[in-house]
């Protein structure tokens, strides 16, 4: 049987929940780990205080906290706290995205943002800066936590550095690989959603494909690299967006690791009845087509309605699904996809509000898998427990929902809360404890069935599921 788990806003832990734990402070077990952090009482010197975010020894520090008293975690460039307090940024701005893990290896690429606040006139080429960052997790090893910038421009004291050539990164929010190549998604205010093909050796940028306003008046053909919104011209023309609206809410963002096609969700444009939905934008970034669509509206091409249903061009949405309570609302564009294969289909898995949802890749056809709220911006499969891992923002306090993949009916089990039954005992201790990890990136560690998160508040993560304990790898 193949279950998900919607984590807690920061990570959570599946073992630990629903058992009896006689130590508040010590809970599932003997750890692996090199640093106890579920205790103050294991406390064991200035390592132990960095690793476990225990600055003073008294209270958990956040990275800001580390960054003003000069502590790091690895050597290399763009550590965050220097990021964030080294060099002259705004305070808050420096956060991490998403990221991946390269198990052979053994390195994560994660990728992050900062805004310089040098430029009082709020120029974005100046202002939103993105890097990929690779930090080293061989544990076994001697380099553990170090990082090196793959791509992008940090800040030092000494001044500005910039890695590869190309066009200026910014916010990186997704990071794929495909032929030995890194792409990442950027988007954030001032710059539209785009997707930028990396060159692991030497950080040289090449932008694939980039969202574009195309106006009804727009000159020439309509551009095979953008996907119509369906929206019937209107008088003046000039004032309607002929071409879809990437969602910017997260990191809507998938690759087919075979192809190298890549997925981008769709938001309804405000004014034009346009579809909610997914597109397909080929490897080389020059078509775009529809995968599913659905909820037009209006004079919309797209719409179901009496009119297009006759229309051989448009007619009825893309793929099939159902119209009942909780699809009407529902958006496949909220903030997260998920490519998987399985069951002979390939699938896309969803985030949508309070619900999840996968999509065949293939036929558009859309179906609920679960009406319940799990996190919206990553989602890892956990090959070891054969259970999804989610988390982001929009997932309050669950740990739950638990379904099956592939059955029927895909609620198998009640909503498991990570609180222990005895003590009401978090499902985590250690770095994270105290504060969300918000967007950051999820990446389940194949090879001792972990988990590595980064997190804005710490830096990045290891987080054991069978204890509970956690500690700081890099920052």
């Amino acid at each position: 049987m193949k279950k998900f788990i919607g984590m807690f806003s920061f990570v959570a832990v599946l073992a630990a929940c629903g058992s009896s734990i006689p130590d508040p402070d010590l809970f599932g077990g003997a750890t692996a780990f090199p640093f106890e952090c579920r205790s103050l009482s294991k406390r064991s010197g200035a390592e132990w205080d960095k690793h476990c975010s225990y600055l003073d020894g008294i209270s958990q520090q956040s990275i800001n906290d580390a960054a003003a008293r000069g502590v790091r975690i690895g050597t290399g460039a763009s550590s965050f706290a220097e990021l964030a307090y080294g060099v002259p940024t705004t305070p808050g701005t420096v956060r991490f995205w998403g990221g991946m893990l390269d198990n052979t290896a053994r390195k994560i690429y994660v990728g992050g943002t900062w805004s310089d606040n040098r430029n009082a006139g709020g120029d974005p080429n100046l202002k939103n800066f993105g890097v990929l960052l690779e930090i080293d997790i061989n544990f076994s090893g001697n380099a553990v936590g170090n990082r090196r910038v793959i791509s992008g421009k940090y800040l030092t004291k000494q001044g500005d550095v910039d890695v590869g050539s190309g066009d200026t990164l910014h916010t990186v929010r997704s990071v794929k690989r495909f032929n030995n190549q890194f792409y990442v998604f950027t988007m954030d205010a001032g710059n539209p959603a785009t997707v930028v093909r990396i060159d692991p050796a030497t950080g040289n940028r090449n932008t694939i494909w980039t969202e574009k306003t195309v106006p009804f008046n727009a000159a020439g053909a309509f551009p095979a690299d953008q996907c119509e919104n369906g929206q019937v011209p209107t008088s003046p023309q000039s004032a309607a967006r002929r071409s879809i609206q990437i969602n910017g809410l997260g990191s809507p963002f998938e690759m087919n690791p075979n192809t190298g096609d890549f997925y981008l969700s769709i938001i309804q444009a405000s004014n034009l009845g346009s579809p909610d939905g997914i597109i397909k934008i080929s490897a080389d970034g020059s078509t775009c087509s529809w995968v599913t669509r659905f909820s037009a509206t209006g004079n919309n091409k797209y719409a179901d309605n009496t009119t297009t249903r006759a229309d051989p061009t448009y007619g009825q949405p893309t793929g099939v699904g159902s119209r009942g309570t909780g699809f009407s609302s529902m958006t496949l564009n909220s903030n997260n996809l998920f490519y998987r294969e399985s069951g002979g289909k390939k699938w896309l898995y969803a985030v949508a509000g309070s619900s999840y949802w996968r999509v065949d890749t293939e036929t558009g056809n859309r179906e609920l898998v679960v009406q319940e709220t799990v996190g919206d911006t990553n989602t890892v499969w956990d090959s070891s427990r054969n259970v999804a891992w989610s988390s982001g923002v929009g997932n309050g306090t669950l740990l739950g929902p638990i379904f099956d993949f592939d059955s029927a009916n895909p609620r198998v089990g009640e909503n498991v809360r990570c609180l222990g039954t005895a003590n009401n005992v978090p499902c985590l201790k250690g770095p994270g404890y105290v504060g969300p990890m918000n967007r950051g990136a999820l990446m389940f560690d194949p090879l001792d069935g972990n988990i590595i998160f980064a997190h804005n508040q710490f830096g990045i993560v290891r987080y054991e599921v069978q204890t509970g304990n956690s500690y700081i790898i890099s920052l």
